[in-house]
């Protein structure tokens, strides 16, 4: 593709010389090409996306306000599909149990680890921790109602934002945080609403 373009080829050429190539080559052949052409677009004057990471060092306020936000939304979006799929399969507790079991403890010990061990006997009992504690809290409390399942999370999620508050030394840290529990409370708010009318 370089050549090509060296010798004057346009996008729309390089375009449909790649739909070409899908015809014999499949979905992947067009994927490659695709993915090709735009890496070359970009070396060839398309606009270069900024990075916005330093943002937060030149406004802490956002990053403190928005990351327990983040983190609480990706959380809560896959524990709820866990359990509303693990809630749908067994029809609320009452039927494969064991299997549907297993699997809650699977992607509790997955989802629910607090970070690297030092070793991996540590590793596999945080793993195991969080997997019963998953099985447990749907067993005990969130099968009667998994519209919990978001102020279950938001309440870690503030928690966790405090700390991380108290844990930063520059002067955004309290009012970010608070910021960010605001701003989880409201899409706590919104999200189980949400699934109480579901």
């Amino acid at each position: 593709m370089r050549r090509a373009i060296t010798y004057g080829a346009t996008k729309e050429e390089l375009f449909e010389a790649i739909k070409a190539a899908a015809v014999p080559g499949g979905g992947v052949a067009y994927s490659v090409g695709v993915q090709a052409l735009q890496v070359l677009i970009g070396k060839a004057g398309a606009p270069v996306w900024l990075n916005y990471t330093p943002a937060e060092a030149f406004v802490p306020f956002l990053g403190e306000a928005f990351s327990p936000a983040i983190s609480f939304l990706i959380g809560t979006a896959t524990q709820c599909m866990a359990l509303l799929l693990a809630h749908q399969l067994t029809r609320g507790w009452t039927r494969q149990r064991a299997l549907i079991g297993i699997a809650l403890f699977v992607v509790g010990s997955g989802l629910l680890q607090s970070g690297p061990a030092a070793a991996p006997a540590i590793w596999l009992a945080q793993a195991a921790i969080g997997g019963l504690f998953l099985v447990t809290i749907y067993t005990l409390v969130l099968r009667f109602d998994l519209s919990l399942v978001p102020v279950m999370l938001a309440t870690v999620a503030v928690l966790m934002a405090v700390d991380g508050a108290l844990a930063h030394a520059h002067a955004a840290a309290v009012a970010g945080a608070l910021a960010g529990a605001a701003l989880v409370a409201a899409i706590t708010a919104a999200w189980r609403a949400s699934l109480r009318r579901a």
